[in-house]
């Protein structure tokens, strides 16, 4: 039993001191580049298909006299309340591949209320 265990121990170890030579990463991946970059107008600004849902949201919050951050508070005013309603219909209708728990992901809330808004709005369900 103790054999076996010293045995196992011991090959423990060697797996750690094999994982922690493999991970060492050469000196030439950490340098620095040397040329670094002059001009920012070279530097392309990432987009990401949630910048598009919040300029979405944004623009459909203005529409209805709201601010973007009211969209996502727990405000239950008609106005903030519409412009939700009508914010989580846009994204919808604006990337269809998105399922009702991914837009409420978005919107901070569980898909049903996002069925319920969609519902009101003349929205069929999926």
């Amino acid at each position: 039993m103790i054999a076996s265990y010293r045995r196992t121990e011991e090959g423990i170890r060697r797996i750690a001191a094999e994982r922690r030579r493999s991970m060492a990463a050469p000196l030439e991946l950490i340098k620095p580049s040397p040329e670094p970059i002059s001009e920012p107008a070279k530097v392309i600004p990432l987009r990401t298909p949630r910048d598009d849902l919040m300029r979405i949201i944004d623009l459909v919050a203005r529409m209805h006299g709201a601010r973007g951050d009211e969209i996502f508070s727990a405000a239950k005013s008609n106005r903030v309340a519409y412009a939700r309603q009508a914010a989580i219909c846009a994204v919808k209708v604006a990337r269809p591949d998105m399922t009702l728990m991914h837009v409420g992901r978005v919107f901070g809330r569980d898909h049903t209320t996002i069925l319920s808004a969609m519902r009101k709005r003349g929205f069929r369900s999926e």
